[in-house]
């Protein structure tokens, strides 16, 4: 019997094992089709909720790029930074020369963010997300929005840091550049301002990380209450 069971095919071992195996009871059968009927009703209800989020989940730059949101933008970021930011860094150097570099630049980027609505300033941030979008041109001098990697950001963020300098020079240093070398009140206050302009004892890495935190959570935007997306 054992040989002859072991010259059989797989199939014909299978079903001879099943016959052999012993027949549930009708409460067995009961609470097993329970059991199957609670598990496809689960299923079910799991595949419906994946539906309703996938059509609800929206791309980012789609958003972004829709058209109700690209009209609304009046500027590009580069046009910003250019007409919006750094005509006005002399406007923030008091903040500078009174805390820091880093409280001279954010004051700076808030006012220049306020003076916007909320829709129209060209650089953007989500919950639950750390990127940056702007708004600028892209490869083919087209107007869109567009990821922004720290890097990439930082450097914007340098070329106002360093207008900061070049405006000290215009509006302080060249302006009391002969009262420095006579009175010691102003050589002192030369050497503070300077180094405060200069940035301090921050370092840069630090200095951009914190204003881009400051920056992110002034332009951030609660994309939830619209659309699921995926950054």
């Amino acid at each position: 019997m054992c040989c002859e069971f072991l010259f059989k095919s797989r199939r014909e071992q299978n079903n001879e094992v099943d016959l052999l195996a012993p027949i549930p009871t009708q409460h067995e059968m009961y609470q097993l089709i329970q059991h199957m009927s609670i598990r496809i009703d689960k299923l079910e209800k799991d595949n419906q909720r994946l539906q309703q989020v996938a059509k609800r989940k929206h791309n980012v730059l789609e958003y972004l790029n829709s058209p109700e949101n690209l009209e609304r933008m009046t500027m590009t970021f580069s046009e910003w930074i250019k007409t919006s930011i750094l005509t006005e860094v002399h406007n923030s150097l008091q903040s500078v020369y009174d805390n820091d570099l880093l409280s001279g630049l954010k004051h700076l980027i808030s006012n220049a963010i306020n003076k916007l609505d909320t829709n129209e300033v060209p650089i953007r941030t989500f919950d639950s997300s750390n990127t940056f979008y702007i708004f600028n041109l892209d490869e083919n001098k087209a107007k869109k929005w567009m990821k922004i990697q720290n890097n990439d950001l930082n450097k914007y963020l340098r070329r106002i840091s360093n207008q900061f300098l070049y405006d000290f020079k215009t509006y302080w240093y060249d302006a009391h550049s002969e009262l420095i070398n006579k009175n010691e009140k102003y050589s002192d206050l030369y050497l503070d301002y300077h180094g405060k302009v200069l940035g301090g004892n921050m370092s840069e890495d630090i200095l951009f990380q914190k204003l881009r935190k400051d920056i992110f959570t002034q332009v951030k935007h609660n994309i939830k209450s619209i659309v699921e997306y995926v950054a």
